[in-house]
């Protein structure tokens, strides 16, 4: 009886993997978003708790282009800017520091991650989702860029956004802050006025 109940569960758990690869699947057969990367690959392997080949699929990295002491120093300066602007909700400004980041030095991915967010928090997702793209081909590892690009796809791919929530827990440098803030956002998103 507990060998079958066991056998059941396993069952259960093979066809639950079995669907959330195909809600990966089926969103990706019309579209070419992450054309090139492994970005798709890294979702289905999410979602079928691979995490080995996440993460060696996470070193697939664009190899940054060289940027000068100064420019590297200059864009650093600038995402300080960005946060602490963010941090005073002017999201104005934290634009105008993070795009300047990004200029600086364009292969800096956590740059082009937090201009996503900034933009997002802006309410401005059609270029969120542009910065969130350029993150995620230069840095498939990153976590900021894992969460934007779940809460751009919260409203009409749940699936997608899991398996994007997944991938920012699994590459966050401080998993229990990042659980404390999805809890938070969690609130957010499902208090009522």
């Amino acid at each position: 009886e507990h060998e079958a109940a066991q056998a059941q569960a396993a069952e259960q758990e093979r066809d639950r993997l079995a669907l959330a690869v195909r809600e990966v699947e089926s969103y990706f057969t019309s579209r070419s978003q992450f054309a090139g990367t492994a970005i798709y690959s890294m979702l289905v392997a999410a979602a079928r708790n691979g995490w080995t080949e996440v993460d060696a699929l996470a070193h697939d990295k664009v190899a940054p282009a060289a940027v000068s002491p100064a420019r590297r120093q200059a864009a650093l300066d600038a995402i300080a800017a960005g946060l602490a602007a963010l941090k005073k909700d002017r999201d104005a400004a934290a634009i105008a520091a993070f795009a300047r980041a990004a200029k600086a030095d364009p292969g800096n991915a956590q740059a082009h991650a937090y201009l996503a967010a900034a933009e997002l928090k802006a309410g401005d997702a059609i270029h969120a989702s542009d910065a969130v793209d350029q993150a995620l081909r230069l840095a498939p590892d990153n976590a900021t860029a894992w969460f934007v690009q779940s809460i751009l796809w919260m409203p009409s791919q749940e699936a997608l956004a899991r398996q994007g929530l997944r991938l920012t827990l699994h590459f966050s440098d401080d998993r229990k802050q990042t659980m404390a803030d999805l809890h938070a956002l969690q609130a957010e998103f499902t208090s009522y006025d």
